[in-house]
């Protein structure tokens, strides 16, 4: 079957898939957007392969807005993706005198069931099919197998939703991908690690002012006009043709 590559994984053709709605739970479009979207790529693209080591396990089973290691952890919901944001990496600034923006880090986690080390061996070869579906799904910024409810976009039907569209994002970008230790707090104390793809992306979101609504501030009035420069027909308002 002909399809994409990247390295020595194919990526086949798919077909449409179901029309999805973007969990707002977390009040957060990248997070709901971003999440449900790898979801739907990850496991289109990478369950054939996933299910050679978990028959009839989906390679992404659950999305969850937050980081496991703080806001909360169930063992029955792996393989998942976490997704959350650097609150340490996240800037306001001006990237021109009237472009605003948010920039930041965003931490993407996949998180395979425990297991025995003979079989965590082999999901190790995972962590480069879901980085290599989440970055070539992105970088095309929109997937046939992601359809978001309601989208009025007429190439949806064919190529899928735009993910930044939905996600309220000016751009997303691929930083790293490498394999961590994650830990998580035991009722007794205690604390249990788990292994986790991690897959940081940076990204930049853009404060858009509605010019129709409210009063402007430093509103500056100012009429321009041009000497007559001897024609004696007086001064010009600018945009008037003078005629020899």
């Amino acid at each position: 079957m002909a399809g994409d590559t990247y390295g020595g994984i194919v990526l086949p053709p798919q077909t449409a898939g179901a029309p999805v709605a973007i969990d707002a739970a977390a009040n957060d479009p990248l997070l709901g957007a971003l999440g449900s979207f790898l979801q739907a790529t990850c496991n289109a693209y990478g369950n054939t392969f996933w299910q050679t080591i978990a028959p009839g396990k989906s390679l992404v089973s659950q999305v969850k807005l937050h980081d496991p290691e703080k806001n909360g952890f169930d063992t029955k919901d792996l393989p998942a993706l976490y997704l959350f944001r650097d609150d340490n990496a996240q800037q306001s600034e001006w990237i021109a005198s009237d472009y605003r923006a948010d920039t930041g880090l965003l931490h993407v986690l996949w998180v395979p069931p425990d297991d025995v080390q003979d079989k965590r061996r082999l999901r190790v070869p995972s962590g480069n099919l879901v980085t290599k579906i989440a970055d070539s799904c992105l970088e095309r910024g929109r997937d046939v197998t992601w359809i978001v409810s309601g989208d009025t976009d007429p190439q949806a039907v064919t190529s899928g939703s735009q993910v930044l569209l939905f996600a309220g994002c000016e751009w997303l970008e691929m930083a790293t991908s490498k394999w961590k230790k994650i830990h998580i707090p035991m009722l007794d104390g205690t604390a249990k690690s788990f292994d986790a793809l991690e897959i940081d992306f940076h990204f930049r979101d853009l404060l858009a002012r509605d010019i129709t609504q409210g009063t402007i501030v430093n509103k500056i009035d100012a009429t321009f006009v041009a000497p007559d420069e001897g024609t004696g027909f007086g001064n010009l308002t600018l945009g008037e043709q003078i005629f020899s």
